[in-house]
């Protein structure tokens, strides 16, 4: 019998098919244990972006309403999220998840055509356990769009350049994505890079100036369009262009602030001690990324290299200016961390071209890594979510409690005080809760209320508001809180 070639095994034949499964089920899992199994609660930023998409209304789409305007497309989806699963820990965070997982799926279709598939594979899969990502993915704020635009952006761009098959459908792609990613704060600076990079790039021109004058001439119309409401907010409120810049929160340049702004990114000795996981990428993933921009340094005429450093460039004065939120650099730090491991594979294989056992072999270190990497950060994200108190200290699971109890209610008529700063979130909790009876709960804004409506209420306080002399009949606890008593209850008496 003829002696068999590698090839002709159906493990490596199917190789790249099994190990984008496991990567897509890898995915899935990190998510849903991010986002249901072991969630911290919701923040008071996650609070806030909820009660915005509760109320932004239609007239945005007018550009009406210019306050609404930022981050559009994300409220809007998390307003129709609550609508359907109403104001609950799923309905405020699935927008997110979702979002999260079409960017790892798009940041894979992005790898493999700059790269290789199983560099692509392989860093999709840091990705998916980077402690970063699953922090912003599980985070129910507009803060995804960081990592979610991008991904999209550059992944339907490149499919300009490496498919023959579809190519109008994804220019229309992008156009849509460049429009609806404007909305998004700092974004602009994405959208400048390609369009830089599309000047000045021979490659780039050429792809854009073969495509058909009318499906080029759809895409402007169509992203035009989308910016409508944008051109119109600005017209009527100029003052938002600082905003979409980024500029809004703008401080003075000092060394103290500029230590600051760059603390999450290189102090490696002090985690957790802001309200994300810190350092925002590990030893090892910075190693990678120092050695993917050696390597990016010395790439100097390809389309991914001018994108890349046009990129860093305004990273760089984000950082200055204090203006960048992490979540930004992640697209972009993955892709150095794939250069990083292409150099890795290829100078191996380098070594030994001839030989299949060293070659074989070469993926055990690789492995390793891959694995340690990967556990690591999932334990930094874990630990820190869970175990370190300034990032502990930011969520609270009062609404679970809240919701656990109410569906526990039966006849009783319930009052919610709620802490003084979360009083328009808890009105758009009670206006869209009922307890087993259909009652819907009241809330009350001014403690002096209580005392002619407490005979026939269950009135149920915030700490700050916590009786000194009548006592509580039941204390609503979470134990993941430094302040484990949320909420006091009082039975129809109240003083």
């Amino acid at each position: 019998m003829a002696n068999k070639k590698i090839s002709d095994f159906l493990l490596y034949r199917i190789r790249y098919s099994a190990a984008t499964t496991c990567m897509i089920l890898l995915l899935f899992t990190v998510l849903l244990f991010s986002g249901f199994v072991m969630p911290a609660g919701l923040s008071a930023q996650e609070m806030q972006s909820a009660s915005e998409s509760i109320h932004t209304p239609m007239l945005a789409l007018n550009g009406e309403e210019a306050r609404h305007l930022i981050n559009l497309p994300y409220h809007l989806l998390q307003k129709v999220s609550i609508y359907v699963f109403g104001v609950t820990n799923l309905g405020i965070k699935l927008p997110s998840l979702v979002l999260a997982f079409i960017s790892i799926v798009a940041l894979y279709n992005l790898l493999r055509l700059w790269f290789r598939k199983n560099t692509g594979i392989l860093t999709s899969i840091i990705a998916t356990c980077s402690a970063l990502f699953i922090f912003y993915a599980q985070l129910g704020t507009p803060d995804i769009s960081y990592i979610f635009w991008p991904a999209i952006l550059l992944s339907s761009t490149s499919m300009l350049a490496y498919s023959t098959k579809l190519v109008p459908l994804w220019i229309i792609i992008s156009a849509v994505a460049g429009a609806l990613s404007l909305y998004t704060p700092l974004l602009i600076f994405l959208i400048l890079t390609l369009v830089f990079t599309s000047f000045l790039h021979p490659h780039a021109r050429f792809i854009i100036f073969k495509q058909s004058w009318t499906i080029l001439a759809l895409a402007a119309f169509i992203f035009t369009s989308l910016l409508v409401p944008i051109m119109i907010g600005i017209v009527n409120s100029p003052q938002i262009i600082f905003s979409l810049l980024g500029l809004d929160n703008l401080k003075s340049i000092t060394a103290n602030e500029l230590w600051t702004n760059s603390a999450p990114y290189i102090q490696l000795y002090d985690p957790f001690i802001a309200n994300i996981v810190v350092p925002v990428y590990s030893v090892v993933v910075l190693l990678l990324i120092i050695i993917g921009a050696i390597q990016l340094i010395t790439t100097k005429y390809t389309a991914k290299s001018y994108i890349l450093s046009i990129l860093f460039s305004f990273f760089l004065i984000g950082v200055v200016l204090g203006i960048l939120p992490p979540a930004f650099t992640f697209i972009p730090a993955m892709v150095l961390v794939t250069y990083a491991l292409n150099y890795i594979i290829s100078s191996w294989y380098n070594l030994f071209p001839l030989n299949p056992y060293a070659r074989v072999a070469g993926l055990i270190p690789i492995f390793v890594l891959i694995t340690g990497i990967c556990l690591s950060e999932f334990s930094r994200y874990s630990y820190g979510i869970s175990h370190s108190p300034p990032i502990s200290s930011v969520f609270n699971q009062d609404l679970e409690l809240l919701h656990k109890y109410l569906s526990k209610s039966s006849n009783e008529k319930l009052a919610i005080l709620p802490a003084t700063n979360e009083t328009l979130f808890y009105k758009d909790v009670a206006e869209r809760t009922k307890n087993k009876s259909g009652n819907r709960p009241i809330i009350i804004t001014n403690p002096q209320e209580i005392s002619s409506i407490a005979p026939a209420y269950t009135i149920i306080a915030a700490p700050e508001y916590k009786s000194s002399t009548t006592p509580p009949t039941d204390i609503l606890v979470s134990p993941t809180s430094m302040d484990s008593a949320r909420f006091f209850l009082y039975k129809n008496t109240y003083k």
